[in-house]
């Protein structure tokens, strides 16, 4: 994706951070690290499935691994938020801390081979999966809840289309 100026735009740690913050201003996300915690662990849960699953690296297995990671990397981004409002420091449990450097080693050994490249397309896609989550709303345009308060896919809801972008980054790959 380009910037107002043409040139490859760029997907700062800030700005994707930015990106969570205004979702969940949008959304009402309350403050609940407990929830944000078991979240983390589901969403690192669904990456490593996807990895198990997916023995070669196929086009739709590389757009499901950046999905994935990009849901991660919103979930945990969402977490920093929470902990940046209430003060409170990181008091991940310690099965928590295991599957989160796991995943994380994983992501960072495999999306962010070479940071030129796939910076920019991680950052698109994450870009695009915070645009999808936007689509959570139900007809009310309300978020929809489940009764955990995780919020959950509308009737609304679009998934994101990252297959532009894994077969960017399969060819980057090679």
């Amino acid at each position: 994706m380009l910037d107002e100026h043409g040139q490859a735009k760029k997907y700062s740690k800030e700005y994707l951070q930015g990106l969570v913050k205004a979702w969940m201003e949008a959304f009402e996300v309350e403050v609940n690290l407990e929830l944000q915690e078991s979240l983390l662990v589901e969403e690192a849960y669904e990456l490593l499935y996807v990895v198990a699953e997916h023995q070669e690296p196929t086009i739709e297995a590389i757009s499901e691994f950046l999905k994935e990671s990009a849901d991660l990397y919103f979930v945990l981004f969402g977490y920093f938020q929470m902990l940046e409002e209430t003060g409170e420091i990181i008091s991940f449990s310690d099965d928590t801390k295991k599957v989160l450097n796991v995943v994380l080693e994983m992501v960072a050994e495999t999306v962010l081979l070479d940071p030129v490249v796939n910076d920019q397309i991680f950052g698109e896609a994450f870009e695009r999966v915070v645009a999808s989550n936007m689509t959570k709303l139900g007809d009310d345009g309300k978020p929809v809840r489940n009764e955990a308060g995780k919020i959950m896919k509308g009737p609304n809801y679009v998934a994101p289309d990252l297959t532009d972008l894994a077969e960017r980054l399969s060819k980057s790959l090679n």
